[in-house]
C-alpha cells in the first residue's frame, strides 16, 4: 500500500512515540489496530494533515503501524529499560553508540516523550522515508566488525547486517544480546551447546560460558566446514570469503 505523505512528519513522529508508550488502546509498547487509529486522530487533532486527502489515508497509517515490528534492542519494556521503541529495521541499522545516546537522552528526560539526539533523529527519519544509504550500511557493518564489507554492494551489506544481528537488532552472541535473555533462556542455550556445569551457573556465568563457547566453536571448523554452514544459511558472497570472513558471517 502506498504511504500517504504527511504535511508535518515531525509531529507524526512525536505522536507515534507518545501513543506507542501509552496504555491507551493496549499495553505500553504493544501496537494494535486501536493504537493506530488513536495515533491518526491525535495527529489530526494537533493540526497534522496529508498532502493528498483521500479515503485511504487512515487505512494507510493503520497498515504502516500494524506491519512494523516495534520494540527495543534488549527486548525489554521501554518503561523498565529506558530504551526507545523503534521499528526493527531501525534498531538493526543504528550503531551501538547511536542507540546508547538515544537511550541516554530518553532516560534523562522529565516527561514520557523525549526527543532523540539530532543526528540520530535525522538518520532514523532517512531510514524510514527512503531506506538506508550505503554509507549508513557501511558504518553499521564496521560497528558489527563484518569482514569483507569494503567490497560489498549495498544489498550485500544489508544481508550481512541482517545475518549478524538478532531478532531485536543487536549483534548475535554479543554480551548485550545475551544480557537481554532470561536465565532460563540462557540455560537452554547452554544445554544445546552441551556446556559442562551449566546447572550450577548464575546468569552471568552462563553468559560468560556461552561467549567462550561461541568464540572457540567456530575456530575449530575448517574453511570447508564453514563454507557448508554459510551455504546452509544462504550467506551471499560466501565463495569469495576467507576462513575468518566465513566464521564471522555464520556466527
Amino acid at each position: 500500500m502506498a504511504e500517504a505523505k504527511k504535511t508535518d512528519p515531525e509531529l507524526w513522529e512525536e505522536v507515534k512515540e507518545e501513543v506507542k508508550e501509552s496504555d491507551k488502546g493496549g499495553d505500553p509498547g504493544q501496537w494494535s489496530a486501536r493504537k493506530a487509529q488513536l495515533a491518526v486522530q491525535k495527529y489530526k487533532k494537533r493540526g497534522g494533515g496529508y498532502e493528498d486527502d483521500g479515503p485511504d489515508q487512515d487505512e494507510t497509517d493503520l497498515h504502516e503501524w500494524t506491519e512494523e515490528d516495534w520494540g527495543t534492542k534488549s527486548g525489554g519494556e521501554s518503561g523498565e529499560t529506558g530504551e526507545r521503541y523503534l521499528p526493527k529495521k531501525v534498531r538493526m541499522l543504528l550503531t551501538e553508540d547511536e542507540y546508547a545516546r538515544s537511550t541516554k537522552k530518553k532516560k534523562n528526560g522529565d516527561g514520557q516523550y523525549v526527543d532523540q539526539p539530532d543526528d540520530v533523529k535525522e538518520k532514523v527519519s532517512k531510514i524510514k522515508d527512503g531506506g538506508p544509504t550505503k554509507e549508513m550500511l557501511m558504518e553499521r557493518a564496521e560497528d558489527l566488525e563484518i569482514e569483507g564489507r569494503s567490497s560489498m554492494t549495498k544489498d550485500e551489506l544489508l544481508d550481512a547486517i541482517e545475518d549478524a544481528t538478532d531478532e531485536n537488532g543487536r549483534k548475535k552472541g554479543s554480551e548485550n544480546a545475551l544480557q537481554g535473555k532470561t536465565k532460563e533462556e540462557l540455560y537452554d542455550m547452554a544445554q544445546d551447546q552441551d556446556i559442562d556445569g551449566r546447572s550450577d551457573m548464575s546468569k552471568d556465568e552462563l553468559i560468560e560460558a556461552l561467549n567462550k563457547q561461541s568464540s572457540s566453536n567456530l575456530s575449530d571448523y575448517t574453511k570447508e566446514e564453514l563454507y557448508e554452514k554459510a551455504k546452509e544459511q544462504d550467506v551471499e558472497g560466501r565463495s569469495k570469503m576467507d576462513k575468518g570472513e566465513l566464521a564471522e558471517a555464520v556466527s
